[in-house]
């Protein structure tokens, strides 16, 4: 959880900088590069750096962007286990079933909202 707190401390300060240094009195629009001296360029540098990786970084770091939330099941792997356990019966969604010479009545049906599901047989499909 503290992940998930320090990243959007880190994208409201983001925004925060982003606000301060758009107005038009902010050191963004009365200095130039050219002028800033040796130690100021470096500081750019930096902020820029760390504010690149703040943007990046915590997608990767926090486990929920990339589900592996400890403790935490992907949904779409209980979906497939229940449909290849037979717990889900998957032939009630399907309401039409067409030879695949027909599937524009298909896409009709489903368009005009006559079918749920539209299945499409090929060949010697039974």
């Amino acid at each position: 959880m503290i992940a998930y707190f320090l990243g959007g401390c880190a994208i409201y300060g983001i925004v925060l900088f982003v606000l301060v240094m758009l107005r038009p009195k902010s050191a963004l629009h009365t200095k130039k590069l050219t002028d800033c001296g040796r130690r100021e360029k470096i500081t750019i540098g930096v902020v820029l750096v760390i504010l690149i990786l703040l943007c990046t970084l915590p997608m990767g770091l926090a486990p929920g962007w990339n589900g592996e939330e400890p403790g935490a099941t992907n949904q779409y792997e209980l979906l497939a286990e229940a449909i290849l356990n037979g717990e889900l019966n998957t032939d009630l969604l399907i309401s039409h079933v067409f030879p695949v010479e027909r599937f524009q009545e298909g896409f009709d049906a489903i368009k005009e909202k006559r079918a749920l599901k539209v299945a499409l047989l090929f060949g010697g499909d039974r």
